[in-house]
């Protein structure tokens, strides 16, 4: 009995789970030369070091948002202070 071509596939993270990329030739198990291992670690080091930032510009735009509603709220209260 032949297995079920669902049972012989492998799992494979998507990139929104993990910073570490690899390549299918990678999983394969095929060798590589040196010259295509620095190519792929020079890559993947790219690609964290972009993962980072994007991080970084995530984080600093929740932070400008919080910033803009505290000053609308202070706004408003220097409004309710010189109307009254």
């Amino acid at each position: 009995m032949a297995a079920s071509p669902l049972l012989q596939h492998t799992h494979r993270h998507s990139l929104s789970s993990s910073n570490q990329f690899v390549p299918p030739e990678l999983e394969s198990g095929q060798m590589y030369t040196r010259s295509q291992h620095v190519d792929f670690a020079r890559a993947q080091a790219q690609f964290e070091e972009a993962a980072r930032y994007k991080n970084e510009l995530e984080v600093a735009k929740r932070e400008n948002e919080e910033l803009r509603q505290r000053i609308r709220e202070l706004q408003g209260m220097l409004k309710k202070q010189s109307s009254a």
